[in-house]
């Protein structure tokens, strides 16, 4: 049995764990759609916005009635979430975690949750959180990064993989090393260097008044992203230790330039358009599942 008539539970009602809520409860074949956040106000707008089936009056009780549990919380939450909810986890099928990160947390969560746990990253969002910007489109068209532990259950995977059918993604299998450098790269260094960006380019406002007035397509386009929550560019920083070599590299490519004579700067330019192009084709298909 996959999806159809079972019980999905979804801790946190942020921007992802809406839209996934969202999407699901629109598909109307799950047999429940249940949403438990620890703020309280969080489930009042997702009832409002019609999101879930059923509120949970507990973490535990959320638990003790799902099949498969989405945890959608930040990742300094992802661990204390776990340890009271796998007491009461006896019926779960399929616990799939959001987090952006891997590392140490991937393998603490397999050790609460064991064969039945996965990590589940869909690459899409948008610079503004929360769950009011919830969409049950937001996943459309995105990839879903799967890391799955060394001794899964398949059924877990296969879950996963019908999750992912039904929100409209594809699905990449990753394992937690390369997951983490793969998203520094392409998601985390994107991140602080928007906010880097963001930072000189206010700074220069006060002697610079107008910037304001000049800012067009390229700042926009480059520091999107520093709009996003403050404490995720902060968690990915504390968390993903691929992130620190990406930027000491990209500190030295931007160096190179520095450095540059005229040919070799229009070397790198035109290298760099290439990779820009390369990188945005998007895996082939045999990539792909």
């Amino acid at each position: 049995m996959g999806l159809e008539g079972r019980h999905v539970g979804i801790v946190g009602l942020g921007l992802m764990g809406g839209s996934l809520a969202g999407r699901l409860t629109s598909w109307g074949r799950c047999a429940s759609v249940a949403a438990w956040d620890r703020d309280s106000s969080a489930l009042d707008l997702g009832e409002s916005m019609g999101l879930f089936s059923y509120r949970a009056p507990s973490l535990e009780r959320l638990t003790a009635r799902s099949e498969v549990l989405i945890l959608a919380v930040p990742v300094e939450l992802m661990v204390p979430v776990s340890l009271s909810a796998a007491p009461f986890g006896d019926g779960l099928e399929a616990v799939l975690d959001l987090s952006s990160v891997r590392g140490d947390l991937h393998r603490t969560l397999g050790r609460i949750w064991g064969k039945r746990h996965l990590g589940f990253h869909p690459m899409a969002g948008k610079e503004i959180g929360g769950g009011a910007n919830a969409s049950p489109d937001l996943v459309e068209g995105a990839t879903i990064a799967l890391v799955p532990g060394s001794d899964v259950d398949e059924k877990a995977v296969s879950l996963a993989e019908e999750m992912a059918a039904l929100l409209g993604a594809s699905t990449l299998c990753m394992d937690p090393d390369e997951h983490d450098e793969t998203v520094a790269w392409i998601s985390h260094l994107p991140m602080v260097l928007a906010s880097a960006l963001a930072l000189g380019a206010g700074e220069a406002m006060e002697r610079l008044p107008g910037i304001s007035k000049m800012a067009a397509g390229g700042f926009r386009d480059t520091s999107r992203v520093a709009s996003g929550p403050s404490w995720l560019t902060a968690s990915v920083l504390e968390h993903n230790e691929k992130l620190v070599p990406a930027i000491r590299r990209t500190v030295k490519i931007l160096e190179a330039f520095i450095d540059a004579s005229p040919e070799e700067a229009l070397r790198g330019a035109a290298r760099a358009a290439r990779y820009r192009e390369a990188v945005l084709a998007g895996p082939s298909k045999e990539e792909t599942r």
